[in-house]
């Protein structure tokens, strides 16, 4: 069973990568250079499903990641489901439950029930090695 990554309807504007910001139009590309982590997201989204860009999975793991790492649940939840699903990475379930773990800490409810059903395919070692490196995460995030 995959991991359920959300799958949204891309509206025009961001298909055409419009944002309206400060009275003139910025891309979403340039939103998603500059670090805006909703920007990533999308971007990851039109990536993995193949809106308004190529369908690339590696693409939109990248995207996905940048997201994840600035604490955005939801790309947090789908960059986990690439990793159960070895869609763009390698298949890895130690970091798919990593990143299940820390979106369900962030209040995701989707991956709680993600993280226990990629728990029935995995070893008491790997679900302990996947909560040491969320932790890891957790804390590299709170600390200085």
């Amino acid at each position: 069973m995959k991991a359920s990554v959300r799958v949204v309807g891309i509206a025009l504007g961001i298909v055409l990568g419009l944002q309206m910001g400060c009275g003139k139009p910025e891309s979403l590309w340039e939103k998603a250079e500059k670090g805006d982590a909703n920007a990533q997201l999308e971007l990851g989204l039109m990536y993995y499903e193949g809106e308004g860009v190529p369908k690339d999975s590696a693409e939109a793991v990248t995207w996905y990641r940048k997201a994840a790492d600035q604490g955005l649940g939801e790309a947090q939840n789908n960059l986990g489901g690439m990793y159960a699903n070895g869609e763009g990475v390698p298949k890895d379930y130690v970091e798919a439950y990593k990143w299940f773990t820390v979106a369900a800490q962030g209040g995701f409810a989707t991956a709680e029930e993600n993280q226990r059903n990629l728990a029935l395919k995995m070893s008491g070692t790997q679900i302990v090695e996947a909560l040491r490196l969320s932790r890891e995460f957790r804390l590299k995030k709170t600390t200085p």
